[in-house]
Order: structure tokens, then sequence, then C-alpha cells
């Protein structure tokens, strides 16, 4: 007997453990969907933080949803340690390929701990060896070095799920804002009469300000827009981390009645308004795959540092995109404005 075919045969209830950021939960949500069309007669359980559980509330591919936080105490942490223990867990799937991921997965004891490891880190992978049943080991950083090509983020999820024998029926990414979330996205784009129009979306996040951009380069860029196509609008996304600069270009356009900035959104609320964009242009942040979630085009600009694993590990996933380098913003502005016609002509 195949061991898939003894896990599959062993396990009742499994434990998907995914405590890292927005975009990486987004891009976990293939392999919930392959565990879900093989094994619905399992009850999986997703471990989350409380800013990302939104993902998968009412989701279809998760019976229950569970939260930590970093914020708790050690006795807190050490708490909701022994309540997963006492769900008796059959099969754990430590997707964070961090340390405290597969330590959890190790404290539940359950039967099957499966995950990857990347094996540039040889500490953890001797931990992971002891940690999982089951570990995935993956050489990214050579391959990477040797030219050679990597596996999307989205692909190290579904090695897991080949690993457990189950077969892809579907790759796409899953958000799914609600129809009271369009109905608040639509109410808000009627009162700006925004409804019908070409609009280009921009998500603002630090790693713009660190490399020197000012609201300046924000209003050139979204003067060359509108200069380029006529008639066309642009919306600013922001969170939290960036209020005073989001709030800096809300009070710069609040006269302008073709430039508008939101930040007081649920990530479902704001997947719904990515989605009535044309295109988004963003940094390399979870804005990404919350527009590609939504089958909207994407502009991505990476650091240089890292635009050889990011640009391939976690780039837009089955849609339509183009990938730039940080550079000045002066340089940068005439590079989104070319790219953006660029994108437009896509097959």
């Amino acid at each position: 007997m195949k061991k898939e075919e003894i896990i599959y045969q062993t396990v009742r209830k499994i434990l998907h453990i995914r405590l890292d950021r927005l975009g990486d939960v987004i891009l976990s949500t293939p392999l919930l969907r392959a565990l879900y069309d093989n094994w619905k007669d399992k009850e999986v359980h997703a471990l989350v933080t409380p800013y990302t559980r939104e993902v998968l509330e009412e989701c279809p591919y998760v019976s229950e949803i569970k939260v930590f936080s970093n914020k708790w105490s050690i006795g807190e942490r050490l708490s909701f340690l022994n309540h997963l223990k006492k769900e008796e867990y059959d099969l754990v799937i430590a997707h964070s390929p961090t340390s405290f991921s597969y330590f959890t997965a190790f404290f539940t004891k359950a039967q099957h701990r499966i995950g990857y490891v990347y094996e540039e880190r040889p500490i953890v992978a001797k931990l992971v060896k002891m940690a999982l049943t089951d570990p995935i080991m993956l050489d990214i950083r050579s391959r990477l070095a040797a030219g050679e090509k990597i596996p999307h983020e989205v692909e190290q999820g579904l090695m897991i799920a080949e690993k457990l024998g189950l077969k892809i029926k579907s790759r796409d990414l899953y958000l799914k804002p609600t129809d009271k979330d369009f109905k608040h996205v639509d109410k808000m784009m009627e009162k700006w009469f925004w409804t019908n129009k070409k609009i280009f979306g921009i998500h603002l996040s630090n790693k713009w300000l660190a490399l020197g951009w000012e609201v300046k380069h924000f209003h050139r860029l979204v003067n060359e827009i509108q200069r380029k196509w006529k008639g066309s609008y642009v919306l600013f996304t922001y969170g939290s981390y960036e209020i005073d600069i989001g709030r800096e270009i809300h009070d710069y356009y609040k006269n302008k009645t073709t430039v508008h900035a939101v930040w007081d959104l649920s990530i479902k609320q704001w997947a719904a308004m990515l989605k009535k964009c044309t295109f988004l242009i963003t940094t390399d942040t979870g804005a990404v795959h919350v527009a590609a979630s939504q089958k909207v085009p994407v502009i991505v600009i990476y650091h240089p540092d890292n635009y050889e694993l990011n640009s391939r590990q976690w780039a837009p996933w089955r849609v339509k995109n183009k990938k730039l380098v940080q550079k000045s913003p002066v340089q940068l502005i005439n590079e989104i404005v070319n790219t953006i016609s660029e994108l437009e002509h896509m097959y």
C-alpha cells in the first residue's frame, strides 16, 4: 500500500498552518482546494493570524478557522498549543516554512506531519527532520544561482498536495468578496460618480517611501496616466502603516473628482474595489495577490536586491502582469506608463 493511501485511510482531521502574510495565505488556497476536492470526508482546520482570517471566512474548503496571535503572552501561547493537541489531528500541514510552524506541527503529536523546508537553512532542516514525518526539501537558492526554474509559492503548496496523492483540479486562487462587500464598494463609487469608468489602481506601501517617493512623484504619475489615457480615473489604496502618506495624498486630491484615496476597507472590500480596476500598480506586497485573485492585471515593482527570487516565487499568479525593478522615482514613472501600454496589449 502506498504512503498516500495509508494517510488517506488513517486521516479524519487535518490542520493546515499558514501563519505568515496575507499574500501567502491567498497563495495557499489552491492546496486547500485540492484537499477539499479529493477528501470531502475529511475535516480541515486552518490556522492563521487575526489579520488574514478574513481570507478564509465562508471559504468552502475549510471546516473551521483557528487564530494565533504573535502578541500573545507565553502563557497564552502554551494554552493555545495545548488546545491544538486536544483536537487530536491526524495530519498537520506546516505550510509556513518557519520554526514555529514546525514546532506547532510536532507539538500536536499528529501521526502525519508534512511540510517543506529550504535546504539553505541547515539548522532548521535538522529541526524539520525531527518535527515532520514527511518533509519536502527544496533547494531554492542553489537553483536560482544556477539559473534554473524555481517553483512558485503556489506550486510549492501543490507539491504537498502531490505528496498526499491528491489530484489537482484547479490552480486558481480563492478570495471571494461577498455581495455585501460589492454593494459597499458600489455605493462608494456611485457617490464619486465613478460607475463604469476606466480605473488605474495604485497601492501605497512603505516600500515606495523607502526609495524616495514623495507626494509630488505620485502626482506626476497620476498626471502622466491621465494625460495618456484621457478620461481615466486613479484610485489609491493604503493601509494603516501608510496612513501618513495616504492622508497626504487624500488631502492633495480632495477637490479632484477623478482621483481618490481610500484605506478603511476590510480585505474583502479591498478585493471588491480592486476588481473594479483595469490595472493595479504596486510594489511587492500582498496587494499583488489580492489583485491576482480577482483576475486584475498587475504591474509589480521589486527591490533590486530580491528581484530574482521574489519576481519568480511570489509573481502574480495566473494573471496578466509586468515586473519592474525599483529605480529613481522619475525613471520609474516613465517606465510604469510605458509598461501599462504594453500590458494593455498583451494577449
